[in-house]
């Protein structure tokens, strides 16, 4: 099978906007990572803990 000529990848796989959101959702993946396994692992506990010292020194 000739893929290079088949109609899904001259007008999906092969166009410059299905590139750009591959390349977003990489780098949006690259991003939220560390943020999202911080947050699994220790953050949790640290905004309850901001969130009740936050709450002493308003009320």
């Amino acid at each position: 099978m000739d893929f290079y000529h088949s109609f899904i990848y001259l007008s999906v796989l092969n166009t410059e906007w299905f590139m750009w959101i591959i390349v977003s959702a990489v780098l949006g993946i690259n991003f939220l990572a560390p943020v999202l396994v911080w947050y699994s692992l220790r953050g949790k506990q640290v905004i309850q803990k901001f969130m009740a010292l936050w709450r002493q020194r308003k009320g």
